[in-house]
């Protein structure tokens, strides 16, 4: 099999509902930004309030309590542990927030720190494994993205790889 006789790998990009609502609320949120020199304080204050909260937490929070994931995963969390069950998977969540917050804060008080502790722990690795390695991360940021397992292997092919199936 030659992998330069199939056919070119195209994406398959569906605009959904929930796409369409998110972009026209984008529009509709920027153009009404436009209009805050105009309006009076109380109401530019609004404005400014939606737009913070449409740019920035559209994505952050909305997407963090609405994700099923999540949500399952700390249901999971909550029924593997008995010390757990005493705690509400409310408090659980926002106990997240706040370790991931709080390693934030240390890795950035310290940007350094994981590379000095990987270089003093960890050993080097062999330029040729290296190389493989990213030539082999294009398919992981393709496949988990395709919903035909065709498509995969096709993009694979035409980097000359083989996949197991």
């Amino acid at each position: 099999e030659n992998p330069a006789k199939f056919p070119l790998y195209k994406q398959d990009y569906v605009d959904t509902a929930k796409n369409k609502v998110v972009r026209a609320g984008s529009i509709a949120v920027s153009g009404v930004k436009l209009i805050t020199p105009l309006l009076s304080m109380p109401w530019a204050i609004g404005v400014n309030t939606v737009h913070a909260a449409w740019n920035y937490g559209q994505y952050g929070l909305l997407g963090l309590f609405c994700s099923e994931e999540i949500t399952q995963g700390i249901k999971t969390l909550h029924s593997m542990s008995k010390e757990l069950e005493a705690i509400e998977p409310r408090e659980l969540l926002i106990g997240m927030l706040y370790l991931t917050a709080e390693h934030r804060r240390i890795s950035r008080s310290a940007p350094e720190a994981d590379h000095e502790e990987a270089m003093a722990k960890g050993r080097p690795v062999d330029e040729g494994l290296l190389e493989l390695l990213i030539g082999l991360a294009g398919i992981g940021m393709h496949a988990p993205y395709e919903d035909k397992a065709f498509e995969v292997q096709r993009f694979a092919l035409q980097q000359n790889w083989r996949l197991v199936t």
